[in-house]
């Protein structure tokens, strides 16, 4: 083989070289390209569904640099702002804002761009008074620097307003709680006391700071008395004037009436238990002297000779003396009409609705059944529980008017 075929045969093998060379790239190139588009083709999908993601929430939401410039807005924002988008979009927030708006933004902007952290805060709104929940997050580069921040914010007027009228509400009742003279303790599960009125200061004696976080039972003659309570309140759920002995701080003893209820939470399990106790010593001192009265009255009306007994308001016989038991045996827990006169009403001539109204009435009856006249005297007797009984006091006038009768 000469010379000039081997340089022949050497070039024909470089350009073959070269040209799979060649081919070989723009393969790689061609794969590469796919690649790329392939790519941009799954970013452009993904920035749709983010801004339909976006558009989609009732938030609105934008994005703004460090100087507070708008680099995205939402519909929801340009609806707020009244503006179309090429009118917001590279603009800075002060231009479309308040002075006062712009300049809280920016400390909340720069807050996030120094400590790379999301904040969140409630902002009134100038521009139609309503309240907005923001919250600020930070948008990094690759590399982790902080290219922007996120705002998305979230309307919560009806929220305040509501959370204002609670408020309202609360101060409301704490202050028709704290004027009541009555003590009103939240008392939770475990028997801790959690909320102590300024009545409570009172007839008890403690102070709100002296009893908030301590065991109910410190309140009490009988610390026993606590767990009954509490016992109670979880089998029927309320209860109403209980009555029973409270302690004061000094020691001394005070009779209370106490009503209470269980505290459900939203799933209706109980978390503690609302208690109004009033001051009922005078009532039980009272309530005392009235039964040694009313004791010392049947013993009386034991001792005379006249029949007596005592009805009830809705006419059962609530005592009868052994003059009227001897005659008509014992009907003490009947009712009067039925056990006196057989009758399945009461007696027309009954004097019962004018003693229930304080008035004394004195009439004769005279008895078909036992051929006999009565000098009937009836009057109102109060009980120790503030009811009104009728006692009815009747003597035997037969032979009296029958000597009258023959005398005329």
């Amino acid at each position: 083989m000469t010379r000039a075929q081997v340089i022949i045969i050497v070039a024909i093998a470089a350009a073959i070289i070269v040209a799979t060379n060649l081919i070989s790239e723009r393969r790689k190139k061609s794969i590469l390209e796919q690649k790329v588009r392939k790519r941009t083709k799954e970013l452009r999908k993904s920035e749709e569904e983010y801004r339909s993601l976006v558009e989609s929430i009732e938030d609105s939401i934008y994005l703004v640099d460090r100087d507070c410039k708008y680099l995205f807005i939402n519909k929801k924002q340009l609806s707020r702002l009244g503006l179309p988008i090429d009118k917001t979009i590279s603009r800075a927030y002060s231009e479309l804002h308040s002075p006062e708006e712009t300049k809280e933004l920016a400390k909340l902007v720069n807050q996030v761009f120094e400590t790379d952290k999301s904040i969140q805060h409630e902002h009134r709104s100038l521009r139609d008074n309503s309240y907005y929940l923001r919250t600020l997050s930070p948008v990094k580069e690759p590399d982790g620097r902080v290219a922007a921040v996120t705002v998305i914010s979230k309307d919560i007027t009806a929220l305040k307003q509501t959370e204002n009228e609670l408020i309202e509400t609360k101060e409301y009742l704490d202050n028709i709680i704290n004027s009541s003279a009555d003590t009103v303790t939240v008392v939770d599960m475990n028997g801790i006391v959690r909320d102590w009125n300024k009545g409570a200061d009172g007839f008890r004696g403690y102070r709100a700071d002296e009893v908030i976080g301590r065991q109910n039972s410190i309140l009490f003659a009988d610390p026993e008395d606590a767990d009954r309570i509490q016992e109670l309140l979880r089998r029927e759920g309320e209860i109403k004037n209980y009555r029973t002995i409270a302690l004061r701080k000094d020691g001394k003893p005070v009779h209370i009436s106490m009503s209470a209820a269980l505290l459900k939470y939203k799933d209706g399990v109980p978390i503690g238990s609302v208690r109004v106790s009033r001051d009922v010593t005078k009532d039980v001192v009272l309530e005392e002297r009235l039964k040694k009265e009313r004791d010392n009255l049947k013993l009386i009306l034991e001792s005379m000779v006249d029949a007596i007994y005592i009805v009830s308001k809705d006419y059962k016989i609530e005592f009868m003396n052994r003059v009227l038991i001897d005659e008509v045996d014992d009907q003490v827990g009947a009712i009067c009409y039925k056990a006196f006169h057989n009758r399945v009403e009461p007696c027309q001539q009954c004097k019962k609705a004018e003693v229930m109204t304080g008035k004394t009435v004195r009439w004769e009856w005279y008895a078909h059944r036992m051929n006999k006249t009565y000098d009937l005297i009836e009057t109102p007797l109060r009980n120790v529980d503030g009811s009104i009984s009728k006692l009815t006091i009747f003597r035997d006038i037969t032979k009296r008017k029958r000597m009258e009768q023959e005398l005329d």
